[in-house]
């Protein structure tokens, strides 16, 4: 069967200019996600992680690329999120995530492992970066694809990164400080110091060893159609 042509006032990925960037922020009073778009107008909007369906005034079809790396797992509802993404992509839109992974390395996780510290022994306060879920979610590759397919995006790559060298000595961190000095400021700096080394920590060769999944998605003509 063909594909469902776009409507002829539909956006085109040569009319969409902008791209767009979704990152997690720590303040003092809890989580945020932050969605940035590029240029010298850029704009920023700024939502808690309980915000069910984050919707970003922007038009249909207006964002040629959307990067949200290490958000997928703090959003409140993940197939909200998603389909928020493919409306604002026009055909051929991209987007590029990055979420940890389930399963050999699934345990290796800094924040979850403190969050289980906290919980059973009650000796330091729960991290804020996971509220209000608790817990990062992780991801299995197979449950990823399927989730972007039933959004309406199309997988042109996905790869396996990052060993994992850093989550043992985060936790450590946060033990050290939340619970041998009681300095409540841990989280938010060592949250900082492991953003300013994701890049280097994300090119390393992971293998089987991968603590996370990046991949590549399309928006299908089809999807554009529906949001039509």
């Amino acid at each position: 069967m063909p594909q469902a042509a776009a409507s002829p006032c539909s956006p085109t990925i040569e009319d969409a200019r902008t791209r767009l960037t979704f990152a997690l922020d720590l303040p003092e009073d809890g989580p945020r996600i932050v969605a940035r778009t590029d240029g010298p107008d850029g704009r920023t909007f700024t939502y808690g992680t309980d915000v069910q369906h984050i919707v970003v005034p922007l038009a249909a079809g207006s964002v040629r690329e959307i990067v949200a790396l290490d958000v997928l797992e703090h959003v409140y509802d993940e197939q909200a999120f998603l389909a928020e993404c493919a409306r604002l992509l026009p055909p051929e839109g991209t987007l590029r995530l990055r979420v940890p992974v389930d399963g050999l390395t699934g345990w290796l996780d800094a924040i979850n492992l403190f969050r289980y510290l906290a919980e059973t022994t009650g000796l330091a306060p729960e991290p804020q970066e996971p509220e209000p879920t608790g817990w990062h979610r992780h991801y299995r590759e197979r449950d990823l694809v399927r989730i972007l397919t039933e959004s309406g995006f199309t997988i042109d790559r996905l790869r396996r990164v990052n060993p994992g060298v850093a989550e043992l000595p985060h936790a450590a961190g946060l033990v050290v400080g939340e619970v041998l000095l009681k300095r409540p400021d841990t989280e938010r700096t060592l949250f900082r110091l492991r953003q300013r080394v994701a890049g280097m920590e994300n090119a390393l060769p992971a293998g089987p060893l991968a603590t996370r999944l990046e991949i590549t998605a399309t928006t299908s003509t089809a999807t554009a159609a529906r949001r039509v």
